[in-house]
């Protein structure tokens, strides 16, 4: 689980759009969060800069 400081739902929607599967910890009642598998090395460097081009655009591109 990522703690992303912004709504899950819209994080995992955005992150979706780029091509990564992600869960939202709403359901799980961590509304903040995203549930992550961890993947190949490759597929973490995409996941790690596609979040932090969510999170610097404060959740929505």
């Amino acid at each position: 689980m990522v703690d992303t400081g912004l709504n899950g739902d819209v994080v995992s929607h955005e992150l979706v759009k780029e091509g990564l599967v992600v869960r939202s910890g709403t359901l799980l009642g961590y509304p903040d969060t995203v549930r992550v598998t961890v993947g190949t090395e490759e597929d973490n460097k995409r996941f790690v800069k596609a979040l932090e081009d969510i999170l610097n655009n404060e959740g929505v591109k």
